[in-house]
């Protein structure tokens, strides 16, 4: 097994961290002040492509890119990770953002005050179709993230102003999208393959969305979605195997 790499990019306060097996793709970024990516792609020996990431910070004042913790992990495998676990992160011992396997690909945006956006992607040992996320961080309380445990899986999460979100696909071929406005927190867990639900949190709404199955979908005629600007809470549970 070849070796890891360590590339060290230093850009005013702007600390970049890459290690890897056979890392491949380019990582374009834009520095701000106080700002640390830190991420490990990996890809097995004989993998004809590798992950490829983004990164774009330049107004990001203390933010962090970072991954989730080990247990943030376990929860997620178990299905318990619930968007009030995630918490900010110290800069120094946060954990790296991690992309392994092949095919990969991540595209990160931090503006905004507080930052922090979370992100792990598995490929699950031999996916062959990657995964891919687009993350954005909007606001002074933004946090994010993405854990997407398995292969074929597509995420977008854009957090803002009061805002959270979590988006956790365990499986493989999950599609989602969450947007979390003002004051709302934000939860799609997605447990199985084949599931989607694309959603969109506005105006102190709180939305907690768990699918339990295998090819789920929220039903309706405006593209399987769920929008809110009124208060309260939307919580919605799919079970199905």
């Amino acid at each position: 097994m070849t070796s890891y790499k360590e590339f060290v990019r230093i850009m005013g306060k702007y600390t970049a961290i890459l290690a890897g097996i056979l890392v491949f793709g380019s990582f374009p970024v834009f520095a701000g002040d106080n700002n640390v990516l830190k991420i490990i792609q990996t890809s097995p020996p004989g993998a004809l492509a590798g992950n490829s990431l983004s990164s774009d910070q330049s107004l990001a004042n203390n933010s962090l890119v970072a991954g989730p913790t080990q247990q943030m992990i376990e929860d997620a495998l178990d299905g318990t990770l619930a968007v009030g676990d995630l918490y900010r992160m110290d800069q120094a011992t946060a954990p790296s953002a991690v992309q392994s396997g092949q095919r990969n690909t991540a595209t990160l945006t931090i503006e905004g005050n507080g930052g922090q956006l979370l992100l792990l992607q598995d490929n699950s040992a031999g996916g062959t179709s990657g995964n891919s996320a687009q993350l954005s961080a909007f606001g002074a309380d933004s946090l994010g993230a993405v854990l997407q445990i398995g292969d074929g899986n597509d995420a977008s999460l854009t957090v803002g102003a009061g805002a959270t979100g979590l988006i956790v696909q365990n499986g493989s071929g999950n599609a989602n999208s969450l947007t979390v406005g003002s004051g709302g927190s934000g939860e799609i867990i997605q447990n199985g393959n084949g599931n989607t639900f694309p959603t969109s949190v506005a105006a102190n709404t709180s939305v907690t969305i768990t699918q339990n199955g295998n090819n789920l979908s929220p039903a309706g005629v405006t593209g399987m979605q769920v929008f809110s600007t009124a208060p309260g809470t939307v919580a919605i549970t799919q079970t199905s195997f």
